[in-house]
Formats: structure tokens, C-alpha cells, sequence
């Protein structure tokens, strides 16, 4: 039967019906996975049309899975753990897989880092990292401090030069996972039967800039020192824990965004469908939600600005509202405002002057109740 598929639905509909014979848990997953690449494809600004031809013809889909899974016993995938010395250069070791391993029988992850591939960047220690950049499109990571000169990360499989590019240019390591082909994508989808690999990095002092984006997968920082960082987050979870950081740029989509003990000079943030936490002493903060609460701890010496649409804003400030000009809007929530354990709501404006300093707090809602928090309330209480 041939299909005439340039678009997400008609593609989508001519491998659902031609999934129809397979078994359905198989058949749930295979969409599962062309509608996430869709999704991919989409937000790196490629049309459906572009997409239905990268993916290639959907007979060709069907025939592939077809003799893959023409038999109750699926091949045991070869995974050979590799060592990367500082060239690159890999020792193996094989070991073997069911590729047809559901995911809740997978053993755990983290456990078994330690014998999964190693690698290590630069060659020359000599030659400073000061810049990360990182592209994922179905990976998780966690960033954290490391102990030599040389960017090291653990994987949870050998690194697919089909999927994934990695090295050096000038001071910045990168590590980008590219978009993936309909070929590479079977095969991806086929051999692993965990789908979404993990990367734990070892950041080295030398770092002073992370920049990643990263789609289908949960982002983790902790204990870092850096510069600059910016994070792109869809479909993920993102949590940054004790960082210091002179100008950060956070955004996350369809995810919550966990922000805790952080200290920065600038802190902008937004999450869209999804809370939005943080916990930090900065000079200037722009917090910004769309269909999730918002809600600040900490001090600001000069900003602080909380949205939120279809949200609730809370904000928990420790010192006087004389010592930063502190501005919250919803649209359709509520918000609630602490200042040294006092507890006040303002309808549009009001204004605070002392000897030393003249600031403005601006506090709108549409639609919204306010609450009163306890003397003794925080944000963690709410």
C-alpha cells in the first residue's frame, strides 16, 4: 500500500494502521518514539514535510520492523564498554544484552557507571577548558565538579558516532547529539533497550561558561562556580543545586525548574507548564511562569520581578522591602508576599521611601484572592 505522508498527521496515521498486526506494546512504543522525534524535529524549526522525508517512507518503516521483529526471540545486542585515553583512543571490552529487555528490568543506571564508557578531554592538560557547550536530544546529564584539568564524563553506552560529535575547538569542549536520521533512529530505537542515555560530566575549575539545551531528558547541576550559564530545557525536569554563578539564563518547558542555595549577580528564569522554585541571594532576579506557580526565597540587593499567568506567585524576602524594588503580577492565581516574617498584599501600587533609598513595590492580579502567610510561614510551608 503506498501512503502519501508529508505531514505529522498522515504520517503518523499510516504507521499507526500499518502497526495494526504488530503486538500492541511494541506498536505503543514505536509511535511513542517517531511522535518524541517529531516533537525534536519541530522545535529545531523543521517542517513536517522536512521531517516525513528525513524519517523516510513508511512502508520502508514497516518493512524494517517487520523483519526485525519477525521472531519471539529478539537478537542479543554486542555492547562493548569503552576507555577513552586522552586522543580518544578506546580499550573494549564486550558484553552482551536482550534487546528486547523491557526498561523496568534495566538494572540501575547509576550503580553501574563505573563499568559503563569513560572518557576524557583535552589531550593536552595544558590546554585550559573554559567553555562547555552540550546538545541533547534524548539524554539526560549531571554537571558537577571534577579534579583534574580535563572534562570527563561517564555515558551509559558507548558513545554513537552516528548520534553523538565530541572534542575540542580552541578552549570549549562540546558535545552535541545530532539529528537523527531514519536509519539511525531504527537502529537506535532497535539495539538499546534503555532509550535515553546518561551522561554525568566532571566540570574542571578551569570552566567558567556551560552552555546546553537539551530536549527529552532531565538536567542536573550542582556545586559549580561559573561566569555564565545557560540552560534550554524541554521535556525535562531542571535542578540546580549550590551554584555560584555571575549571570544565569534558565528556561524550561513542559518541566519543573528546581533552583536551590544559588548566588548570582543576575538571575533570569522561566518555566512554561511547569513550577518554578528557587531559593537564592542575588542583586537582580526576573522569575517568569506560564501555568505553574512561582515562588522566591531569598534576598535581592537591587530587583526583583516574579510573574506568573494561570499561577500562583509567593515570595519570601528576609529583609525590608527598602532594600530592593520588588514587583509580582498573575493573571489567574494569587500572590502572597513576606518581608521579615510581616505579611502584606498590595493591589496595584505602593510606594516605600526611607532616608537612604526611595523603592517601589508593584504588586497586580486579575481575578485572584490573596492570602495572608503566617508570621512564622515560609515558602516551604505553602
Amino acid at each position: 500500500m503506498s501512503f502519501n505522508t508529508t505531514t505529522y498527521e498522515s504520517y503518523m496515521h499510516a504507521l499507526k494502521k500499518g502497526l495494526e498486526s504488530f503486538d500492541s506494546a511494541l506498536a505503543d512504543e514505536i509511535i511513542h518514539d517517531f511522535e518524541s522525534h517529531f516533537a525534536d524535529a519541530r522545535s529545531q524549526g523543521l517542517s513536517d514535510e522536512e521531517i516525513c522525508a528525513e524519517l523516510g517512507d513508511v512502508n520502508d518503516v514497516l518493512t524494517f520492523f517487520r523483519q526485525e521483529y519477525a521472531t519471539t526471540e529478539q537478537p542479543v545486542a554486542r555492547t562493548e564498554a569503552k576507555t577513552s585515553n586522552a586522543e580518544g583512543h578506546l580499550s573494549t571490552s564486550t558484553s552482551t544484552g536482550s534487546a528486547s529487555q523491557s526498561s523496568s528490568a534495566l538494572p540501575d543506571i547509576n550503580a553501574q557507571l563505573s563499568q559503563e564508557p569513560q572518557y576524557s578531554y583535552p589531550s593536552d592538560p595544558a590546554a585550559s577548558i573554559t567553555r562547555m557547550e552540550i546538545v541533547l536530544r534524548n539524554a539526560s546529564a549531571s554537571f558537577a565538579p571534577g579534579t583534574s584539568a580535563c572534562v570527563s564524563f561517564d555515558c551509559t553506552r558507548e558513545l554513537d558516532p552516528d548520534r553523538f560529535e565530541v572534542g575540542i575547538d580552541g578552549n570549549t569542549f562540546y558535545l552535541r547529539e545530532k539529528k537523527i536520521s531514519a536509519a539511525v533512529f531504527w537502529k537506535h530505537f532497535f539495539y538499546t533497550g534503555q532509550k535515553t542515555e546518561k551522561f554525568i560530566f566532571q566540570v574542571p575549575s578551569t570552566v567558567q561558561q556551560i552552555t546546553l539545551r537539551s530536549v527529552n531528558g532531565g538536567t542536573e547541576l550542582s556545586h559549580l562556580s561559573l561566569e555564565k550559564l545557560e540552560i534550554s530545557s524541554t521535556n525535562g525536569k531542571l535542578v540546580c543545586n549550590a551554584l555560584t554563578v555571575s549571570d544565569c539564563h534558565l528556561q524550561a518547558t513542559n518541566g519543573k525548574l528546581v533552583l536551590t542555595d544559588i548566588q548570582a549577580d543576575s538571575l533570569e528564569a522561566s518555566a512554561t507548564n511547569g513550577k518554578l522554585q528557587a531559593s537564592a541571594s542575588c542583586s537582580r532576579v526576573v522569575l517568569n511562569g506560564v501555568n505553574g506557580t512561582v515562588l522566591f526565597e531569598g534576598t535581592c540587593k537591587e530587583s526583583l520581578q516574579a510573574k506568573s499567568v494561570n499561577g500562583s506567585v509567593k515570595l519570601y524576602l528576609p529583609h525590608g522591602l527598602s532594600d530592593a524594588a520588588v514587583s509580582a503580577s498573575t493573571v489567574t492565581g494569587k500572590i502572597r508576599l513576606t518581608e521579615k516574617g510581616n505579611t502584606s498584599s498590595f493591589s496595584r501600587h505602593f510606594t516605600q521611601k526611607s532616608d537612604v533609598s526611595s523603592r517601589t513595590i508593584q504588586a497586580s492580579t486579575v481575578t485572584v484572592s490573596y492570602t495572608h502567610l503566617r508570621a512564622h510561614e515560609t515558602l516551604s510551608d505553602l
